[in-house]
């Protein structure tokens, strides 16, 4: 489906779930529909085939979507863009400092988490 500004106003919200609308485009582009009505452009992309929220439709426009997901698609391919990767102890460690520092008034609940 060739994505245009009316072509998007005419999506229809499913019964449940969400619904994507991909873009002939642009590989992986396209819009997504939620079951309230809710619009937002998305970007699949990479081996995972990890999605991307671009933005809300209305609040971006389909062309700065466009643009926006052509960018992504270009950094990925040229190596710029990597995804950051922490390790399970790095996270925990991660988590414990900020929302358990050592001021925190609780020392046991501190332990318990």
């Amino acid at each position: 489906m060739s994505l245009t500004d009316l072509s998007i106003k005419a999506l229809k919200p499913p019964e449940r779930g969400q619904i994507t609308y991909t873009d002939d485009t642009i590989p992986g582009f396209g819009v997504r529909v939620s079951q309230a009505g809710v619009k937002s452009f998305v970007l699949v992309h990479g081996r995972n085939r990890q999605r991307t929220t671009i933005g809300r439709v209305g609040i971006i426009s389909l062309k700065d979507a466009r643009a926006t997901a052509k960018r992504i698609l270009a950094e990925r391919t040229l190596g710029k863009q990597t995804s950051p990767s922490v390790s399970f102890e790095e996270a925990i460690k991660l988590f414990l400092s900020t929302h358990y520092g050592d001021d925190h008034p609780k020392p046991r609940t501190k332990e318990e988490t």
